[in-house]
């Protein structure tokens, strides 16, 4: 059985990123988005695609960065990892209602009568 003191003594690993990576990394994502809206056209459909692709990486990096911060959380500390694990989740549950949306509008269906509604309305319990 493994007690809180050798809970203490157990290495883990932290995830850190410093502000100037993260200034870095979203400067090139800007640039990516900007590239791709010039660079494919001025089309409509085009560039709400694009748009909600980027979005969706942004809610996957933001997805990924919670679940590791709930699992840098102690064991011990119950109660904030279930709040940081249901903000992960909240955050997941609106990327999958995002990717539907993209994949409704790709396929020409209505988005508005999909599962991707039900996606966006899951987020507000979990939130």
């Amino acid at each position: 059985m493994i007690t809180e003191e050798d809970n203490e003594q157990i290495p883990t690993k932290n995830y850190t990123l410093s502000f100037q990576r993260a200034g870095i990394l979203a400067v090139l994502f800007l640039l990516l988005y900007v590239g791709l809206w010039f660079g494919l056209g001025f089309n409509h459909n085009t560039q709400a695609v694009i748009s909600f692709f980027m979005v969706s990486i942004s809610y996957l990096t933001v997805t990924i960065i919670l679940y590791f911060t709930t699992k840098s959380i102690r064991s011990s500390e119950k109660r904030l990892k279930a709040a940081w694990g249901f903000l992960t989740c909240a955050v997941l549950v609106s990327l999958l209602g995002n990717l539907f949306w993209v994949l409704c509008v790709l396929t020409n269906q209505n988005p508005t009568t999909s599962f991707a509604e039900v996606m966006y309305v899951l987020f507000y319990p979990f939130f």
